[in-house]
């Protein structure tokens, strides 16, 4: 388990090094900082919503041609 751990993040480009970094920053900080307060939740859901709505049009016309995009790369936007 450890070894095929180790060969996977002997592995990661640099941009997948980068997102992996910014989801530990992120966890830590989340649970470092965590506010139980519905209305804070449900603020920050729906500006997600938004600017990630934003990212995802503008990564699919940012070409000549429309780009499609997988789930995952849209489920991180």
């Amino acid at each position: 388990m450890v070894r095929r751990l180790q060969r996977y993040l002997a592995a990661l480009t640099m941009g997948r090094l980068i997102l992996w970094c910014y989801l530990i920053w992120y966890l830590v900080v989340l649970v470092r900082y965590f506010e139980p307060a519905p209305s804070l939740w449900a603020t920050s859901l729906g500006l997600s919503a938004i600017i990630g709505t934003a990212l995802i049009l503008n990564a699919r016309t940012s070409g000549s041609t429309p780009a499609r995009l997988d789930f995952w790369p849209a489920f991180r936007f």
